[in-house]
């Protein structure tokens, strides 16, 4: 299984490692000023619905579901369990509270995986190339960088 880190933020303005714009990284953000232009709800939503629209297509393409949920923290009450397993309807919906930071959970597969990072960072694992990952990510204007999760079991 490869490792790839899905994000926003384009790989040309990282130095040495570190990214050398400002950006939003969180919700939490939504009404601050980035590169003079306020970040609104509306903008941050057309963001959001780029992740989860790569990662639904992803997890289809990869034969990925049903998704296990583990490690399940945070949520509202009931919303959702661990251990329960989703389909491709309901993955829109938890990946949403992850990315608002609602709740945190890496969702399983036997040959598939996707984690929930910090700074608005989403890990998945899956058997396809690099190329072709990164050919559709760009259809839903997000980047690729080859780097193992930092959340696996243990972690």
């Amino acid at each position: 299984m490869r490792e790839y880190r899905i994000s926003k933020y384009d790989p040309v303005y990282r130095i040495n490692g570190i990214y050398q714009r400002k950006e939003w990284t969180s919700i939490a953000d939504v009404g601050s000023s980035f590169d003079g232009k306020i970040l609104n709800m509306g903008d941050y939503l057309a963001v959001e619905q780029s992740y989860i629209h790569f990662l639904a297509f992803l997890a289809d393409k990869s034969k990925a579901f049903p998704l296990r949920i583990s490690d399940l923290e945070g949520g509202q009450e009931g919303s959702w369990k661990e251990g329960l397993m989703i389909e491709p309807g309901i993955l829109p919906m938890i990946a949403a509270d992850c990315l608002r930071e609602n709740c945190w959970c890496r969702l399983l597969s036997d040959d598939f995986f996707i984690h929930f990072g910090y700074d608005y960072y989403v890990y998945v694992g899956c058997d396809l190339m690099y190329d072709e990952i990164k050919n559709i990510a760009s259809r839903f204007g997000l980047f690729v960088e080859e780097r193992p999760s930092p959340y696996h079991d243990g972690n």
